[in-house]
């Protein structure tokens, strides 16, 4: 069985019956994939990429300090994340 994928959901549903899942990089891509195009909404993007950002710049500043500790103390344990994808 292959490994979960993240997805989003289309950010307006408008009262569709079923909501449009899409991948991470399908969002503000310039191509429209949900129902109304919304997921290209000029807000929306700006507000999605601004949170990104941030999101992966939390991310590298966690593995530079996870970097740090194992220099300080190789032989020591590891500061372990909790990761949802890692669930079996």
């Amino acid at each position: 069985m292959g490994r979960e994928t993240a997805r989003l959901f289309c950010p307006f549903s408008y009262g569709y019956r079923w909501w449009d899942c899409l991948m991470p990089d399908e969002v503000c891509d310039g191509i429209p994939h949900c129902g109304l195009g919304d997921d290209e909404d000029p807000k929306m993007c700006l507000y999605y990429k601004a949170a990104l950002s941030q999101f992966q710049r939390a991310q590298r500043t966690i593995e530079a300090a996870q970097s740090r500790q194992q220099q300080i103390r190789p032989n020591g344990h590891k500061l372990l994340m909790y990761n949802p994808a890692d669930k079996k």
